[in-house]
């Protein structure tokens, strides 16, 4: 395809994938923190809470590792849609479940959409910035982080004065309109750059390369989704059996995710490195998980969830700038290998709801340990590097 009509197609798309991607958080922001309480209703134990937190990461990891290379290939446009309608359709079956088993099982359908969305979209946005459109990649971060404001802010009110199912169907039906935008707005943009056409199989062989050449951004996406995933799956019902009232349960999130989004504005007005810009964002997000520990106190609370926000936008900003430039011809492979790690993380409450079982604030010390564990690699790293010069 013509670069300057590949250029052309990938504009037209920018923004109804800012859109998009606006939208999709706001509808999973809204079930943040109702999906867990939902679940607590239904009699879940912590461990099943934990899993329904990470069993869609399962999915997501392993779709999102051996399928991303396809879109490179075939165009972006019908993942979007097929993610659109599923989870549509699974935010619907959510609203009449009847145990946490189903919503478990509704959880994975809903790891394989999102799985099959993230990717493609990212790719679009990795062509725009390789066309020099204009802050893109600033723009997309603050598009999806935004939405994901918007649903947390209005899920504490909606958990005021909304019965829970009819939350889920709320979201289903919005999900709806995304499918509409999806097939008569995006330009389909296949990528005929020769490395993308090699097979998913050579695709995967290059992984071992690939991760060990940027081995510290690929973890540190890693820890970005533990700490957020320990908050965001096992919170809500830590703080609704401590009887913290659900709209400060809302509250709390919705500082989370306006924290990282603000992060995602200043980004590129932190005067600091690479190296340093990482270690900032680790700190951040290990500080901020300690207050969970020790206390419940609204304002603790309020500032260790924004805290935990504005450190994981540093991380998540300085690793997806980095894969734009790395993914020349491979955009939909890079955002997999983006996206597999980001599900890696996400995958962590599992082991946080099992210690949850032990205690309920240990999937906290749990996040804190990895994070500043993490801290000591990469000061230790540089330190090394130092020695050895």
């Amino acid at each position: 395809m013509n670069r300057s009509i590949l250029s052309r197609k990938v504009s037209f798309n920018i923004f109804y994938v800012y859109f998009i991607a606006f939208a999709v958080s706001a509808i999973i922001g809204l079930l943040i923190p109702v999906t867990p309480i939902f679940a607590l209703k239904l009699g879940a134990s912590q461990f099943e809470l934990g899993l329904i937190g990470s069993i869609g990461a399962v999915i997501y990891v392993v779709v999102s590792f051996t399928l991303s290379s396809l879109w490179d290939i075939m165009g972006g446009r019908a993942p979007i849609i097929i993610s659109c309608l599923l989870y549509s359709l699974t935010a619907l079956l959510t609203s009449i479940a009847a145990n946490p088993v189903q919503i478990i099982l509704l959880k994975a359908v809903e790891g394989f959409s999102l799985s099959i969305l993230w990717p493609p979209l990212e790719s679009y946005i990795a062509e725009a910035k390789r066309s020099e459109v204009n802050n893109v990649v600033m723009n997309y971060c603050i598009s999806w982080s935004s939405g994901n404001v918007l649903g947390t802010l209005i899920s504490g009110f909606a958990l005021e004065s909304l019965e829970l199912r009819s939350i889920f169907r709320m979201a289903g039906l919005c999900s709806c309109l995304l499918i509409a935008v999806s097939f008569l707005r995006i330009v389909n943009v296949k990528n005929h750059i020769e490395e993308s056409t090699s097979s998913i199989f050579e695709n995967v062989g290059n992984f071992k390369t690939i991760f060990l050449r940027y081995r510290y951004f690929w973890i540190s996406m890693i820890i970005y989704a533990l700490s957020q995933g320990i908050i965001l799956a096992l919170f809500p019902a830590y703080a609704e059996i401590m009887g913290v009232p659900n709209l400060i349960i809302g509250l709390s999130i919705f500082l989370l995710t306006a924290g990282r989004t603000i992060g995602f504005v200043f980004f590129n007005k932190i005067p600091m490195n690479e190296g340093s810009l990482l270690k900032l964002g680790t700190f951040l997000m290990g500080f901020g998980s300690m207050f969970f520990i020790f206390s419940l106190d609204i304002l603790l609370l309020f500032s260790a969830s924004f805290i935990i926000g504005f450190g994981a936008s540093v991380v998540y900003s300085l690793t997806f700038e980095n894969i734009s430039v790395w993914s020349e011809g491979r955009p939909c492979l890079y955002a997999g290998l983006f996206e597999g790690c980001t599900g890696l993380g996400y995958l962590m409450p599992i082991i946080g709801g099992a210690l949850a079982e032990y205690g309920l604030t240990l999937p906290y010390v749990f996040s804190t340990l990895a994070s500043f564990t993490f801290l000591f690699l990469i000061i230790t790293k540089k330190e090394k590097q130092g020695n050895s010069s």
